[in-house]
């Protein structure tokens, strides 16, 4: 009972932080209760950066239509937020340490907050991926990291450090999510097949013991009709949207993946939970690269458009879009413009973006 009492609390409040995140739907079912989530996590991204995106595509983002609002995942012992305690806090609701994938807090506190409940502290954390499960639900995640990075990992595994990605991959392999698109495949294969897991697991075959498929290029994906699969299309990280059709012309886009993840999931008659990342818009960002940080991001704009038209056609879902932290400290303008702001263009701004190429 204590754990189903855990689950409850903290899949509760997950649920009241998501509901009154970036974005609603409107149509949902006769207890105002949708049958599907659909949560897309825009890594690293803030007003400034939606701003840049919505010019240079010289119309609003799908979502930016529907309901507004803000949302905190500030974490309890550092000054800086990271991914890993915020996506923790958009999966359990539950504030947490740096570093930290869906555990509890380990009990410093930064100055002004209130203090964590000592239950809680270094306890798995249910998340709601988890909760979805338990319903019956079906489950996916996308990204266009490694599923092991920081905010896949946290609805998927708990661990005190983003840095066990052999651990997250062992538990993702073991949560039973239907649907898992991203990069990562070294953490799935033992050093001896090419990958990079130390302990010599081969979670390729427990996978297929488990009755998944392995799908590693887009045309693969193309033709996944129906059950469970992996998608790992990178050893790594997948590329970023701007370098992809150079340098990985065989890996899907983001808004593919996400419209094969809907194709499947939405077969489930108890409804689904699906959490999709843009990934790489957060390291374009630390990097100070407004070329590649737009590239992805208006690829998750595509991504997101499917969602929306899928809980249109639908009726019964919600879809949430919604940052997990800035990065990058993006300004439009600086020092040197505060004079001349009213004067210029936008297109002075955007134009040299547009024409960026590889």
């Amino acid at each position: 009972m204590k754990v189903n009492r855990l689950i409850y609390r903290s899949g509760l409040t997950c649920l009241l932080v998501l509901f009154f995140c970036l974005l609603s739907f409107k149509a949902l079912g006769a207890e105002g209760r949708p049958k599907n989530i659909i949560l897309m996590i825009v890594d690293g991204c803030g007003a400034e950066q939606y701003t840049l995106a919505r010019w240079v595509k010289g119309a609003a983002l799908s979502f930016e239509a529907h309901l507004t609002g803000a949302v905190r995942t500030f974490n309890t012992d550092s000054v800086v937020t990271d991914s890993a305690p915020a996506a923790s806090a958009h999966a359990t609701g539950v504030r947490t340490s740096d570093k930290f994938i869906s555990m509890g807090p380990h009990g410093k506190e930064t100055p002004g907050l209130p203090a964590s409940p000592p239950d809680l502290r270094l306890k798995p954390m249910a998340t709601i991926l988890e909760g979805a499960r338990l319903k019956g639900m079906a489950s996916g995640i996308v990204c266009t990291s490694r599923v092991t990075h920081a905010t896949p990992a946290a609805f998927m595994a708990h661990t005190t450090s983003r840095d066990m990605e052999d651990m997250i991959m062992e538990q993702a392999v073991y949560q039973g999510v239907d649907i898992v698109l991203g990069g990562g495949m070294r953490h799935l294969l033992p050093k001896a097949k090419g990958g990079s897991r130390a302990d010599g697991e081969d979670l390729s075959a427990v996978l297929a013991g488990r009755g998944y498929s392995i799908i590693n290029t887009k045309s693969d994906l193309d033709t996944f009709r129906q059950g469970k699969a992996f998608g790992l299309f990178a050893g790594s990280h997948m590329e970023a949207e701007l370098d992809r059709p150079v340098f990985a012309p065989d890996q899907p886009t983001l808004a593919e993946m996400t419209e094969k993840a809907i194709e499947i999931l939405s077969s489930s008659p108890n409804g689904f939970f699906l959490m999709v990342e843009a990934s790489e818009v957060d390291w374009a960002c630390h990097a100070n690269d407004p070329a590649h940080l737009i590239g992805d991001l208006l690829m998750l704009d595509k991504a997101a458009d499917i969602a929306l038209k899928f809980a249109e056609r639908d009726g019964n879902t919600l879809l949430i879009v919604v940052s997990d932290h800035n990065t990058g400290g993006m300004s439009i303008g600086n020092r040197g413009t505060g004079r001349t702001y009213s004067k210029m263009t936008p297109g002075e701004l955007i134009d040299p973006l547009k024409k960026m190429r590889l």
